[in-house]
């Protein structure tokens, strides 16, 4: 199995082991924007899933 990467700096691997799977450059840090212009019921959803009060 090869290692799966979402940060920047690589941890020391072994030399015999499969290459690290870099997924930084594609993740997306920010999945949600919220602007003046979205409706409030979507933002109450947003934070009612990611738990906040």
């Amino acid at each position: 199995m090869s290692p799966v990467l979402f940060t920047e700096c690589d941890p020391p691997m072994s030399s015999n082991g499969p290459p690290a799977v870099k997924l930084r450059s594609i993740l997306d840090l920010s999945p949600f924007t919220v602007t003046v212009h979205t409706p409030m019921e979507i933002v109450v959803d947003i934070f009612r899933k990611l738990g906040l009060r």
